[in-house]
């Protein structure tokens, strides 16, 4: 593995109350925590990932009357800036997976929104969410594979998808509950 950061892991139901809205769809808020406190060097415990996911996504409601699926754009404006008051991160369009590996090689991470049903992960129910965001924290140059934070399970410290799987999966979306996705809604990334 040529370029990794080992970042502290949570599953966006840290304590696996998948029932519970907020955590449900907590993945953009469990991603850009887990990259946040890398880049702040604070430790990331299922407790405090609890804490924060539910004080994110109230601070979104009141503001913004939604905190489900927030797509690239508005993850930064609601979750690091709102709500870290983070500013050190840049959001890139138009990418493609081979950007994600130079954003590694120079020892940054990477948020990326996906379609979650392209990701084909075997832990996802129900095939998995179209609107999902997941930490990118290596590639190895050997297998291919992206090395991810991985929301969606709590099996998802250093999950791997393959160079294709990232290819097929990449997509923004939308901002707003369950919000159709246009056809050219292009890619993004958001480095930290």
């Amino acid at each position: 593995v040529s370029s990794y950061q080992d970042v502290d892991f949570v599953a966006q139901a840290p304590f696996a109350d998948w029932r519970d809205l907020r955590q449900q769809e907590g993945c953009e808020e469990e991603s850009s925590l887990m990259d946040i406190s890398w880049a702040s060097g604070n430790m990331v415990t299922a407790q405090s990932a609890l804490d924060h996911i539910l004080q994110m996504s109230d601070l979104q409601l009141a503001k913004y009357g939604s905190f489900v699926d927030t797509g690239s754009k508005d993850t930064v404006t609601r979750i690091f800036k709102d709500y870290f008051s983070f500013t050190n991160y840049e959001l890139a369009y138009d990418i493609a997976p081979s950007d994600i590996r130079a954003e590694l090689g120079k020892g940054n991470l990477v948020v990326v929104p996906v379609n979650g049903k392209a990701l084909k992960n075997p832990r996802f129910q129900s095939g998995g969410p179209q609107r999902h965001m997941i930490v990118v924290t290596g590639f190895d140059w050997e297998t291919g594979d992206f090395i991810t934070n991985e929301p969606g399970t709590k099996n998802g410290k250093d999950y791997r998808y393959s160079y294709q799987t990232m290819t097929n999966s990449l997509r923004d979306y939308v901002s707003g509950t369950y919000v159709p996705i246009p056809a050219n809604i292009g890619t993004a990334m958001i480095i930290v």
